[in-house]
C-alpha cells in the first residue's frame, strides 16, 4: 500500500494549490502553479531525475520570504497573500529531494493551504474539497509513518510490519482520525457561538474577500467594444408578500435598486453628494425604519449577498424600502435622501431583510416639486418635444398639468422601446460627440445604460425630474428553493422619474423582449444541470454558511449568545489583567497549573487503563488462537496475564522487544544493560513452563509473578538515548 504514498502526497499538494487559486478567484495562477509542480515531480521522480541543488532551493525560499515580508511591510498581509506564500513554498518543495521529512513538510503545507482556502471562500466546492481532503490526508499521514520507519530501520533493529494486517491497521487509524475530525468539526460547528472573534480577526475572520460584482455606482457611456457576461452568482433573494406567500416565478421580474445617479457630465452619470444622508448603528435581527409607512408594506425581500467584498457597500432593495433588518450581524446603515441605502458590515457573506412598499411609490420630502427644464442635449430635447407633441401631451412643464407628467414619461419610454435596438456590441462615438446623441441619432442601438441615459435626459428636458438607477434584475427563479439567483450578468440600469404628488415611479426603456431574453435563464439539459447545482449551492449557503447564532441556539436548546457582549467581556478581562498587577497574573498561573496537572493525571490514568486493557486483549486473542490450535493449552495459560503486563512495562520503559528477538533472549539483553539486577528471565521462564511445558500455574506462582512485576517496575530504568546521525 505504501506504493500509493507518493502519488497521494503529490495529489494532495496539487489539490490544495488548485483549491486556493479557485477560492481566490485566480484560476490562471492556479494552473501555472500546478503546471510548475508537475514539472518538479517529473524532474525529481523520473529514472534519472535529480532534485534542484540545495543552494537553488534556499535561494527560491529566500525570494518567497522577501515577497511575503514586502507584503507585510506594505500593509497587504491577508489570507490571500499568506496562502500565496504557502503556494510558492509547496512548488519549491516539489523540486526538492525526497525524504520522509520532506513529504511531511509537503503535507503540512497542503493543510495550511486548505485552511487558507476555507478562510478565503465559503463556496460549495471548497467545502466539498475539504470533506474529501480530511480522510485522504489522514491516510497519507499514516503511510508517512510507515515510510519514515522504513527509512530509519536497520537489520539490527528489525524491519517494519508489512502485509494485509499492516494495511488494515493503517486504514483503520486513518478512518478513526477522519471520523474524529468530522465529529470534532461538527461539535465546534454546533457549540461554538457564531460570529465570535470576527472583529478581532478582521479580514482573517471572514470568507469571500476580494471578489467583486459587475454592479457599479457610476455609468460611463461612449466606450466601444463587446460587453462580456459573467455567470458568477452575486446574491440570492426570496420575495414574499407580508403574509409570507412567495411572489417569485419564472414569468416575474423584480428590480433591485442599488445606486441613484443624478449628475451627468460628458457621458458619465455619477452620484450627487448627499448632505442629508444619515447614519445609524444597527443591532442584529432588529428592524430599522428607513421610510414610508410600515403598515403599507407589500413586499418582503430576504437577501443573501454571497460575496460582500468590501466593508461598505450598497443594499439592494425593491423600491421603496420601508424597513431594513441585518440578520445576525451588527453594523451601520446609511440612509440617503434619494432612498439609497448603504451598509458598513464585516466583509464576507451578509444577510438582510428589506420590507418595501412596491405599489405606492415614494413621496418626496420636498414640499414644492421642482419642474424646471434641464437640457443635457439640445437634439435630445427636441426629440422629446416631438414625441410628446405626437402623443398629444404638452411639453412645456409650465403649461402641462402635473398629473400628466407620468403620461409624458411613459410616452418617451414607449418610443425608445419601439424605435431602438438592444445590443452588447457597442461602437464608440467620435471624439467630442455626446454618447446620448450618438445613441439616439447615429447607432440607434445600445445596452441598458444607453436606454436609461436617453430616457432620463429627455425627461429632464421636459421638466420631469429623473435619475438613472443601477442595480440588478431578479429574473432567474429556482423553483426548488423558491428563490431568485442573481448573477453578475443580471446587472441593469433603469430610470426613476418624479410624478404628481412627489411620487417616484420606475421606468425601463429597454425593450421588454430583449430584457427577458438577456436576463431569463437559458433552457436545455445543461441549463437544468446548472440549476440543479445552484439548488445544491443554495442549500449549502442556507444550511451551512448561513447557520447563524439564532439557528444554532434553537437547535441545541440554548439562548442565543451576542458575540458583541462576549467581545466586550474579553476586553474587560484584558483590562483587568493589565491593571490587576502581578497578584492577578500569579493567581491565573496557579489556576492554570492546577488544571494542567489535573488533566495530566487524568490522561495518565486513562492511558494506563488503555494499555492494560490492550495487553489483556492481546492475551485473550492468544488464548483463542491456542484453543483453536491446541485446546489443552487453555488451562495452562489461564492466569498468565503477567507476561502481557511484563511486555507492556518493558515497552513503556524504552525496552520494547524487537520482532526478531525471542522473549528469553530479550530478557537477558535488558538485564545486562540495566544498572541494577532485575529478575526478568525468571518471569519469562515461568511463562515458558506454562506455554511449552503444559504446566498449570498455582496461586502462589501467580502471586510471586505479580510481586516480581512490581519489583521490576521499581528497579528498571530507561536506556540512555542514542544520538541520531545527521543525514544529508
Amino acid at each position: 500500500m505504501t506504493r500509493a504514498f507518493k502519488p497521494l502526497a503529490f495529489g494532495l499538494a496539487l489539490l490544495a494549490i488548485l483549491c486556493y487559486a479557485l477560492a481566490d478567484g485566480r484560476p490562471f495562477f492556479g494552473l501555472i502553479m500546478v503546471g510548475l509542480g508537475l514539472i518538479g515531480i517529473w524532474l525529481t521522480e523520473s529514472r534519472n531525475g535529480r532534485p534542484l541543488p540545495r543552494a537553488a532551493i534556499l535561494a527560491l525560499v529566500a525570494i518567497a520570504l522577501t515577497n511575503a515580508a514586502w507584503s507585510t511591510v506594505s500593509g497587504q498581509l491577508s489570507v490571500s497573500s499568506f496562502s500565496e506564500f504557502v503556494t510558492y513554498l509547496q512548488v519549491i518543495k516539489l523540486f526538492d529531494r525526497r525524504r520522509a521529512r520532506d513529504f511531511a513538510q509537503l503535507l503540512s503545507l497542503a493543510i495550511f493551504q486548505l485552511i487558507g482556502s476555507v478562510l478565503t471562500s465559503n463556496a460549495l466546492f471548497v467545502g466539498a474539497i475539504m470533506l474529501a481532503f480530511i480522510p485522504l490526508a489522514s491516510l497519507c499521514a499514516g503511510l508517512l509513518q510507515v515510510v519514515s520507519a522504513r527509512e530509519a530501520s536497520s537489520p539490527e533493529r528489525g524491519g517494519v510490519a508489512r502485509g494485509r494486517r499492516a494495511t488494515r491497521d493503517i486504514l483503520a487509524v486513518s478512518v478513526i482520525c477522519a471520523v474524529g475530525a468530522y465529529v470534532g468539526g461538527a461539535a465546534a460547528f454546533l457549540f461554538i457561538p457564531r460570529g465570535l472573534g470576527t472583529q478581532r480577526l478582521g479580514e482573517w475572520g471572514n470568507a469571500n474577500l476580494g471578489q467583486t460584482t459587475s454592479f457599479t455606482d457610476s455609468v460611463t457611456l461612449g466606450v466601444g467594444g463587446l460587453i462580456t457576461e459573467s455567470q458568477a452568482e452575486v446574491l440570492d433573494v426570496e420575495i414574499t408578500d407580508r403574509f409570507g406567500r412567495n411572489l417569485g416565478g419564472a414569468d416575474r421580474i423584480f428590480y433591485l435598486r442599488g445606486a441613484a445617479l443624478e449628475r451627468y457630465d460628458r457621458g458619465r452619470w455619477t452620484t450627487s453628494p448627499d448632505d442629508r444622508a444619515t447614519r445609524h448603528p444597527i443591532d442584529p435581527d432588529r428592524a430599522y425604519p428607513v421610510g414610508g409607512n410600515p403598515s403599507d408594506v407589500t413586499h418582503i425581500a430576504r437577501v443573501t449577498l454571497r460575496n460582500a467584498s468590501e466593508r461598505s457597500g450598497y443594499l439592494f432593495t425593491l423600491w421603496q424600502p420601508s424597513r431594513i433588518t441585518y440578520v445576525g450581524t451588527r453594523g451601520v446603515l446609511e440612509i440617503g435622501a434619494s432612498g439609497v441605502l448603504r451598509r458598513e458590515t464585516p466583509p464576507g457573506r451578509f444577510d438582510y431583510i428589506a420590507h418595501s412598499i412596491v405599489d405606492a411609490g415614494f413621496r418626496a420630502r420636498e414640499q414644492q416639486q421642482d419642474r424646471s427644464r434641464e437640457i443635457i442635449s439640445a437634439r435630445a430635447s427636441d426629440l422629446a418635444e416631438e414625441i410628446l407633441r405626437d402623443a398629444g401631451i404638452e411639453s412645456n412643464p409650465a403649461l402641462r398639468p402635473i398629473d400628466q407628467d407620468l403620461l409624458a414619461a411613459q410616452a418617451i419610454e414607449s418610443y425608445l422601446r419601439i424605435t431602438y435596438g438592444y445590443t452588447l456590441d457597442i461602437l464608440a462615438p467620435r471624439p467630442g460627440r455626446d454618447p446620448i446623441e450618438f445613441f439616439l441619432f447615429d447607432s440607434q442601438q445600445g445596452h441598458c445604460e444607453y436606454f436609461a441615459s436617453a430616457l432620463a435626459a429627455m425627461c429632464r428636458s421636459v421638466g420631469i425630474r429623473a435619475r438613472v438607477v443601477t442595480g440588478f434584475v431578479a429574473a432567474e427563479f429556482n423553483e426548488g428553493v423558491g428563490r431568485y439567483i442573481v448573477r453578475e450578468s443580471n446587472a441593469h440600469a433603469w430610470v426613476e422619474a418624479q410624478t404628481a404628488g412627489g411620487r417616484w415611479v420606475t421606468l425601463d426603456a429597454t425593450p421588454p423582449a430583449d430584457l427577458t431574453r438577456i436576463h431569463s435563464p437559458t433552457l436545455g439539459t445543461l441549463a437544468k444541470i446548472r440549476r440543479f447545482i445552484d439548488a445544491i449551492e443554495l442549500a449549502w449557503i442556507d444550511g451551512i454558511v448561513g447557520f447563524d447564532e439564532k439557528r444554532r441556539a434553537d437547535m441545541i436548546g440554548a439562548q442565543p449568545i451576542n458575540p458583541g457582549r462576549v467581545e466586550d467581556r474579553m476586553a474587560d478581562l484584558n483590562m483587568r489583567v493589565s491593571t490587576g498587577g502581578v497578584s492577578l497574573v500569579l493567581r491565573a498561573i496557579r489556576n492554570g497549573l492546577v488544571v494542567t496537572v489535573g488533566l495530566a493525571i487524568l490522561g495518565s490514568g486513562l492511558l494506563l487503563i488503555y494499555r492494560t486493557l490492550a495487553a489483556r486483549r492481546a492475551l485473550r486473542r492468544m488464548l483463542r488462537a491456542a484453543a483453536l490450535a491446541e485446546p489443552e493449552l487453555v488451562n495452562s495459560l489461564q492466569g498468565a496475564e503477567f507476561f502481557a503486563d511484563l511486555q507492556s512495562l518493558l515497552a513503556r520503559r524504552g525496552h520494547g522487544r524487537p520482532v526478531w528477538a525471542g522473549p528469553l533472549e530479550h530478557a537477558a539483553s535488558v538485564e545486562s544493560r540495566n544498572p541494577a539486577p532485575v529478575p526478568i528471565q525468571g518471569l519469562v521462564r515461568l511463562y515458558y513452563r506454562a506455554r511449552f511445558g503444559r504446566h498449570t500455574l498455582t496461586r502462589n506462582e501467580l502471586g510471586h509473578a505479580n510481586a516480581t512485576i512490581h519489583e521490576i517496575s521499581r528497579l528498571l530504568v530507561r536506556p540512555p538515548r542514542r544520538k541520531k546521525s545527521r543525514r544529508g
